[in-house]
C-alpha cells in the first residue's frame, strides 16, 4: 500500500520480494507517482482457509 495515496499497489497469493514487485513499476507508485523505497513497506500476511489446491 502506498503511504502517500493509500492505494494498494499489489496483492499477492505467493510471497515475493519487494524488489521484484517494485522493479516493473520503476520504484514509483502507479497511482500517485511517489518514489517508493523497500524500507517504506511492511508485509501483512492473511491466512486463507478457503483456497483450493489441485495436485
Amino acid at each position: 500500500m502506498c503511504e502517500s495515496c493509500g492505494k494498494i499497489i499489489k496483492s499477492m497469493i505467493k510471497l515475493r520480494s519487494l524488489k521484484d514487485i517494485m522493479s516493473p513499476l520503476s520504484n514509483k507508485c502507479p497511482f500517485c507517482g511517489k518514489k517508493l523505497s523497500t524500507s517504506d513497506f511492511t508485509l501483512e500476511v492473511e491466512e486463507k482457509t478457503d483456497v483450493l489446491v489441485q495436485l
